[in-house]
């Protein structure tokens, strides 16, 4: 045979769907508004996924004087994200991506007490409910008080503010963030 024993190999498929609905009901804004709580305004959404894998693992060395053992694995994945709904001011929709990432890793056992490890691969972060999803309107005159406006030219006695009003909303369009890592 080739290599210093058998080609080990795992292989699955997954499908989850997570839904979140959050209803602010009749809650006044200042308690949506608590930081410490974020409730938000009333929104909703669902995320499908469906994950295909294949991972492989070859020995390639074994019980020699300068390598008492290598090894080396290489894995892909398939993968499609759904993202739909939303009420209140987030945006709303429904996206759909295909993503594939991979990794290609190594250990190299010099002997008992020395070993080298290392990896490269391609690798995805979804985005949570949060940033898909969420919708908060926090009024004028909440947390954020007043904007000096020098633009405005002040009523008699008046001052020269606006009231801020601030919308926090959640994006449905966007899609898994990527990277490289070594």
């Amino acid at each position: 045979g080739w290599g210093a024993g058998p080609l080990s190999a795992a292989f699955g498929l997954e499908y989850r769907k997570d839904k979140l609905s959050n209803d602010a009901g009749s809650l006044p804004a200042p308690v949506r508004t608590d930081f410490s709580l974020q409730y938000g305004d009333s929104f909703k959404g669902d995320t499908k996924v469906l994950e295909g894998f294949a991972e492989f693992e070859m020995p390639l060395l074994k019980d020699l004087a300068a390598a008492k053992a290598l090894t080396l694995n290489a894995a892909i994945r398939q993968a499609q994200y759904k993202t739909s709904g939303s009420t209140g001011g987030a945006v709303g929709g429904s996206n759909k991506t295909n993503i594939t990432t991979w990794k290609f890793a190594g250990v190299w056992d010099v002997v008992d007490w020395l070993r080298f490890r290392g990896s490269h691969s391609s690798d995805l972060r979804a985005p949570n409910f949060r940033e898909l999803f969420y919708s908060q309107t926090i009024p004028a005159g909440g947390f954020f008080g007043t904007v000096n406006n020098p633009w405005i030219v002040p009523p008699p006695g008046g001052n020269i503010s606006d009231p801020t009003v601030w919308q926090l909303v959640g994006n449905t369009q966007l899609d898994p963030e990527k990277a490289k890592t070594t």
